[in-house]
């Protein structure tokens, strides 16, 4: 019989046979790890599935909003606005207080926690070179070019302020510079929709044996503290066994709330401790398939 149809047909005794326990006792631990991580890696693999097909259905989603991102980005910097900075001051050509608005795919994500603060984001960037820092709130824009400064939100509601004087000396800014250098970022951005594929794929490889690995530890403080139970239980019965010998078996015992667990993270319906009942009550059930203590 090949391995996977011995391993099958342990999983289908485990879960209805008590009998087969008595076989079970001859496996060493190491042998009921393999049994129970095995087990893990399917139902992790089967709990993934749903994550995994949400994260590819999401996939192209992004791969359309990096898309219309860039071509918003090249039209961003308004065609006639020349920015000069000489000194650390900042002039400019247009009448003030000038806007530059906030492209359409970017308004959800710069505005959804807006209800949450004080501060209404109206537009990405106000330029005024006769306000003050203190005027920020009022320009309703994410960044304020003042004179001398850009304002910025800060942590914890603050304002950060950047002055010219620590920038590049002397600057002049016009829309055929900002998009040569967006051009050359941007670039980069066709390589997104294949590197999060890539991610995606290994993703589905790598994140089931993780999420195995952590359940697998829980499941070893959980089996050892439970055989204390069933070793009570077993003297209660007059079983002949001891504590080592409960805690092999407990690797098997766990098939049928395993079961129970798969079905109820996938359906969302389930009862509280219900995991550990189901345990502990098919656990007695092969417990009284073993020997009884001679008086």
């Amino acid at each position: 019989m090949s391995p996977l149809k011995r391993f099958f047909g342990a999983l289908w005794s485990a879960a209805t046979d008590p009998e087969a326990y008595l076989k079970f006792r001859k496996l060493s631990t190491g042998q009921g790890v393999g049994y129970l991580a095995l087990i893990l890696l399917m139902t992790s693999v089967a709990m993934a599935i749903p994550l995994f097909v949400g994260l590819f259905g999401v996939a192209p989603a992004v791969q359309t909003f990096i898309s219309e991102g860039k071509t918003e980005m090249m039209h961003l910097y308004p065609a006639g606005l020349v920015l000069t900075i000489k000194d650390g001051t900042l002039t400019t050509n247009v009448q003030e207080p000038y806007y530059i608005e906030i492209p359409a795919t970017w308004k959800t994500y710069l505005m959804k926690d807006q209800a949450a603060g004080d501060l209404t984001i109206d537009h990405l960037v106000a330029i005024d070179t006769k306000a003050g820092a203190e005027s920020y709130a009022q320009y309703h824009s994410l960044f304020l070019l003042t004179k001398t400064a850009l304002v910025m939100p800060d942590k914890n509601g603050a304002l950060k302020l950047v002055p010219y004087a620590s920038m590049r000396p002397d600057m002049v800014v016009t829309q055929a510079k900002v998009n040569a250098l967006l051009a050359k970022i941007l670039s980069y951005a066709d390589l997104a929709g294949p590197f999060l594929m890539v991610l995606l794929v290994l993703l589905c490889i790598f994140l089931p044996f993780l999420i195995t690995g952590f359940r697998l530890l829980g499941y070893f403080v959980y089996i050892a503290v439970m055989s204390l139970l069933l070793l009570l239980l077993a003297w209660i019965m007059g079983r002949k066994t001891a504590y080592s010998e409960l805690y092999r078996l407990s690797y098997f015992g766990l098939t049928l709330p395993l079961a129970y667990g798969l079905v109820s993270t996938l359906t969302g319906f389930g009862f509280p401790l219900l995991f550990t009942l189901l345990f502990l009550v098919w656990m007695g059930v092969v417990i009284a398939q073993l020997p009884v203590k001679k008086a």
